[in-house]
């Protein structure tokens, strides 16, 4: 009995994320961050408002 597991092998590790699924990752994590940040900032503000506050964030990041 061995008291380690056995490692699978990793040569060709084809559960990595290629470049390109790592950029989407990473916009995806930025407009969350962004719509976070504006939750936080609107909290207590009505659902109307806070609404257009992300439309209009969402509209900005859309052109950046």
């Amino acid at each position: 009995m061995t008291t380690q597991l056995t490692l699978l092998p990793t040569a060709t590790a084809p559960w990595l994320l290629d470049d390109t699924t790592r950029a989407i990752g990473r916009q995806g994590l930025a407009e969350a961050r962004r719509v976070l940040a504006v939750a936080r900032a609107t909290a207590g503000a009505s659902a109307d408002d806070a609404l257009t506050v992300v439309a209009h964030a969402h509209t900005h990041a859309a052109a950046a």
